[in-house]
């Protein structure tokens, strides 16, 4: 697409960001109404005579919550991988089918990446701090584990396994590879902003938006999305460890265990990250289209009213100290 008159490229990116926005604005809507049906579920079985305490009701609402969440992704990753082009960057074996790329260097990706959501959140946790001065605080929500084996099984299958997989398709796989044709940095940026938007919750901007970064230059540098979904992956069960940590130890201990582990993965993060730089091993070369500048043109109708709401979905997670 380099030398496309500017004129069609900028129509061709029109109906991409279109395309996207409709798609995310069918995301928020999809989660919107899973947690509404959650709550018909919860009150039409008490109204049946179950308790809501009850281990079966809480693993059924668990089951339902992860076909729920995984169609608020997938469908809307076949909506917008229907009606936009995909340059989905893809190695090719000798027999033509797509490799992924694994680097032999991967054991150190990994905890550099971890390294660096870990201090992302590190940097979430201060901002929360100076903003709590100001009267502002933000409201947070963890997993419950439940005491039997099945209901543990379900809460690491919802919250570590399907976001790591559904979320990583939509956001990865379907929308950076849309936006690839308007420069590498600029797809792996907006979709990193669009991953950390979806969240709809300002405590977690930050490390979101740090975590899409890192897991968008690894797809690009990878040509795959799977080591991607193991990077999400491992940092959903790393906080859902913290939580059993938290459940079994008690508030003193968790707090120092916690506090040590990320110092430690912070640590070995900036080491991983300093190898990787000094191996020179994410050099990926840039082609961008020229005069045309795809950030100016995001500021769409669509992507401003998906923005919108997903202002008004975070307003919920913001209260006055």
């Amino acid at each position: 697409m380099d030398n496309i008159y500017p004129a069609v490229l900028k129509k061709e990116y029109a109906k991409t960001a279109d395309t996207i926005a409709l798609g995310l604005l069918l995301n928020l809507c999809l989660l919107q109404i899973r947690t509404d049906l959650d709550g018909i579920f919860t009150r039409t079985f008490i109204s049946m005579g179950v308790t809501e305490a009850s281990a079966t009701l809480a693993n059924l609402r668990y089951l339902v919550n992860i076909i729920l969440y995984s169609l608020s992704f997938l469908l809307p990753a076949f909506f917008i991988s229907k009606f936009s082009n995909s340059v989905y960057p893809q190695n090719k074996s000798e027999n033509g089918n797509s490799t992924c790329r694994f680097p032999k260097y991967f054991y150190f990706i990994l905890p550099a990446a971890l390294g660096c959501i870990t201090i992302a959140g590190r940097l979430t946790e201060i901002l929360q701090g100076l903003l709590a001065f100001i009267k502002i605080g933000f409201v947070s929500s963890s997993p419950v584990f439940p005491d039997d084996v099945l209901g543990t099984v379900l809460v690491f299958i919802s919250s570590a396994v399907i976001p790591a997989v559904v979320e990583e398709i939509l956001f990865r796989r379907v929308i950076l590879s849309r936006l690839i044709p308007y420069g590498k940095v600029f797809a792996v940026v907006m979709s990193s902003l669009l991953f950390a938007i979806m969240h709809a919750n300002p405590s977690q901007l930050i490390y979101a938006f740090v975590g899409g970064l890192v897991m968008g230059f690894i797809t690009l540098e990878c040509s795959s999305v799977l080591p991607a979904m193991i990077i999400h992956f491992s940092n959903n069960t790393l906080s859902l460890i913290y939580l059993l940590l938290k459940k079994h130890i008690g508030d003193d201990a968790f707090s120092i265990t916690v506090t040590a582990c990320d110092i430690a993965l912070s640590v070995i993060g900036v080491v991983s990250i300093a190898f990787i730089i000094y191996k020179k091993k994410f050099v990926t070369e840039e082609k961008k289209p020229k005069d045309f500048f795809p950030f100016k043109e995001s500021l769409r109708l669509y992507l401003l009213a998906y923005l919108a709401y997903a202002v008004y979905l975070s307003s919920r997670w913001v209260y006055v100290i």
